[in-house]
């Protein structure tokens, strides 16, 4: 299984044209797609405001039946071209990601907010560093009740992992950050494990679904 996703930024013009946009381009995608693409934005995190279409796919069978079907659709080639005069000049960003620990209540709720955790595995820590990422991730579910899975990049920099914890609303998104927070075992486990690990970079996010 695989989480595929495409992230632009917007650019100076209108936001409210600029989500029109994104959510017209959404609805276009999955038109045409065989597998459901949902909206999210970033919100109160680096990076906020960048728009993420995001969908999990079983093969990248699926991703080149979409991007083929995408190409040859005279509709998208127009959101694509309205989209030039909206978005920034940053490079769009494509991320191809494997999932190696699929929760499986995370396609049971309506997800509303996602908390994202990418770091980097060190080297020589990679079959060690996916084992405790497993171990994380079911961890934080014990914990907060919020459904997590893990992630290993396939494209974009090596050896990059990510946790992806996902909340019904932003209620249960606090809830599950003061719950960690406030676990001694939670913490203990990160600051003997992780620096053997991980690179000293994880960036932390948060994202909103729009559609």
């Amino acid at each position: 299984m695989y989480l595929y996703a495409t992230s632009v930024r917007p650019g100076p013009a209108n936001p409210t044209r600029v989500m029109e946009w994104a959510v017209g381009m959404t609805q276009k995608i999955n038109q045409i797609s065989e597998v459901p693409t949902a909206l999210w934005v970033t919100s109160m995190s680096p990076g906020m405001g960048t728009l993420a279409f995001v969908a999990v796919v079983d093969d990248l069978a699926q991703i080149e039946a979409t991007e083929d079907k995408l190409a040859s659709d005279p509709g998208y080639g127009t959101l694509v071209e309205q989209g030039l005069g909206l978005l920034s000049s940053d490079p769009v960003d494509q991320r191809l990601l494997q999932i190696v620990h699929a929760d499986p209540d995370a396609a049971n709720i309506d997800a509303r907010y996602a908390t994202t955790v990418v770091a980097t595995l060190k080297p020589g820590a990679m079959a060690a560093g996916t084992e405790l990422g497993v171990d994380i991730a079911q961890r934080v579910k014990k914990l907060t009740g919020r459904p997590t899975s893990f992630a290993v990049a396939m494209t974009g920099v090596y050896g990059q992992v990510s946790w992806m914890s996902l909340a019904e609303n932003i209620d249960q998104l606090q809830a599950a950050g003061e719950a960690m927070g406030a676990d001694a075992g939670f913490t203990k486990l990160l600051d003997s494990k992780v620096p053997s690990a991980y690179q000293p970079d994880a960036i932390q996010t948060v994202s909103r679904k729009v559609i």
